[in-house]
């Protein structure tokens, strides 16, 4: 068993070690793998650190794309606090990666029953936004894609809440 702070440090590490592999590998499956078992290491590690809501929202709105990994990642497992709400949707409107992206509206996805009307249509609007793949607009969410069946749930979701 390890401790808080070993597993705070972990994570940390976890965080780099993320930001390597985003510059040392091509994308593609191998990288994707190696980022989901990350991932899986983080949720497990997530728990044990404690991470508070306000780190949690730090790490989030981070330069730091290992640290938001880390945070979208502990939030899955801890649960996502509507608090989150902002830099959530600033990620999936403005993602530095494509697996980013996916995390975020992953979580997104959870959040949408605890979400206000105005949140709903922000989130809407972005989502719509970014389905119009463009890569020159920085718009991300190509057809079927992963992405594009995650906001496909997200807006059913929001569509049924609004019946």
């Amino acid at each position: 068993r390890i401790s808080k702070q070993e597993a705070r440090e972990e994570l940390l590490r976890l965080a780099d070690l993320y930001n390597k592999l985003r510059i040392e590998m091509q994308p593609g499956s191998e990288r994707n793998l190696q980022m989901r078992s990350l991932s899986g290491r983080i949720r497990a590690l997530a728990p044990i650190a404690r991470l508070s809501p306000k780190e949690i929202y730090e790490y989030l709105q981070s330069d730091n794309g290992g640290k938001r990994i880390l945070a979208l990642n502990a939030s899955k497992v801890i649960g996502a606090n509507v608090k989150h709400f902002e830099p959530i949707l600033h990620i999936i409107g403005n993602p530095q990666s494509a697996y980013e992206q996916y995390q975020a509206l992953s979580i997104m996805l959870d959040m949408t029953s605890v979400l206000n009307q105005e949140q709903k249509e922000r989130l809407v609007e972005i989502l719509n936004k970014q389905r119009e793949y463009d890569e020159q607009k920085k718009q991300w969410i190509r057809p079927y894609s992963d992405r594009r069946r995650l906001s496909d749930q997200i807006l059913s979701a929001i569509s049924r809440q609004n019946d």
